[in-house]
């Protein structure tokens, strides 16, 4: 991929003589924000002891952007139906839990990275 271009522009009269003027251009393509993030691995698994603290953490996933545009940095978010349990912190992508879990109650979540 080129990622710039030299460009020489010059300008010129209409006199009888013409004279001509030059200049250099450097012209930089930037990245365009074109690619999705990935993450590290398809599927992440954890587990927690029930009954523990209210803020344990469980996991950290993690993902990386080819884009420079995003400058490395990405945002990790939780679907809202599984925030009853579970939160991610935006930053780290650390899961922790957001109350006591026990066992009876069945609870698979999903991260969302932007």
């Amino acid at each position: 991929m080129v990622q710039h271009y030299w460009l020489s522009v010059y300008a010129t009269d209409l006199g009888t003589e013409p004279l001509i003027s030059w200049t250099h251009v450097f012209l930089e393509v930037l990245d365009i924000n074109d690619n999705a993030p990935e993450l590290s691995q398809p599927v992440y698994f954890a587990s927690i002891q029930e009954n523990m603290d209210k803020v344990t953490s469980v996991i950290q996933v993690l993902a990386t952007d080819v884009d420079m545009s995003s400058e490395g940095k990405l945002s990790y978010q939780m679907l809202e139906s599984h925030r009853t349990y579970f939160d991610v912190d935006p930053k780290t992508g650390t899961g922790n839990t957001r109350c006591l879990v026990q066992r009876k109650f069945s609870t698979k979540f999903k991260y969302l990275s932007n």
